[in-house]
């Protein structure tokens, strides 16, 4: 695994040098189809519209769960990876990911959970003491950032919910269990109250790993 994402990582390295289209297509290929390898779900990218040292920049770009559902979309996610983190150990970190103009399906598992957690699960998961070629992805994105985005679905007994105008900040955290932190979030639920109310703040964590869970802090308001 960590020989993998080095090579990934070198192979990145002399596309960022090369600038030409048939560059962003491999690109493009090449971070689709590691993703989708890595994880349960799979990643599709339109296309990569920049790309060089410390930056990519994705266009279209959209994620299926596990059964194949299309459950998130965005117009642009810009990634800044963290190279210097990465050949140090084989984390895939990142400094940031800001992904504008989407949309977020919350799809409910038997768990109660979105299918969105799943989606960033382990496509091979393996016990503690496996060795480290057989470890599964760890990837970090310390500065995770989205707006402009509308979040529909059924979550925590709200079915029909639709959120619009989110914008979140946080940290996800991917390895044997999915992590979100969220440290700040704000919005505006369109559905299903029946009436239209502001999340002026929310914030917490929402995991898979049951020990966790979801904690959730939510302030909202209406204009009545």
């Amino acid at each position: 695994m960590w020989l993998f994402i080095t090579t990934l990582a070198l192979v990145v390295s002399a596309i960022v040098h090369l600038r030409t289209d048939l560059a962003h297509g491999a690109a493009r290929e090449l971070l689709s189809d590691f993703v989708s390898a890595e994880v349960r779900g799979r990643l599709a990218i339109g296309l990569i519209e920049r790309i060089g040292p410390g930056q990519v920049v994705a266009r279209q770009v959209a994620l299926f769960d596990p059964h194949g559902v299309r459950i998130a979309n965005a117009d642009r996610l810009e990634l800044r990876p963290d190279l210097n983190r990465l050949l140090k150990d084989g984390t895939l970190r990142f400094r940031s990911a800001v992904l504008t103009r989407g949309e977020l399906v919350l799809v409910r598992t038997e768990s109660g959970l979105p299918t969105l957690l799943r989606s960033f699960e382990s496509a091979r998961p393996s016990p503690p003491d496996a060795r480290s070629d057989g470890e599964p992805l760890h990837a970090i994105v310390d500065g995770l950032v989205l707006s402009e985005l509308t979040v529909r679905g059924d979550f925590l007994g709200l079915q029909g919910l639709r959120v619009q105008n989110v914008r979140l900040s946080g940290r996800l955290d991917i390895a044997r269990e999915v992590e979100l932190r969220i440290d700040q979030a704000s919005g505006t639920f369109v559905e299903p109250f029946g009436f239209e109310a502001r999340i002026d703040d929310l914030t917490g964590v929402v995991a898979s790993d049951s020990r966790v869970g979801v904690r959730l802090q939510l302030k909202a308001s209406r204009e009545q």
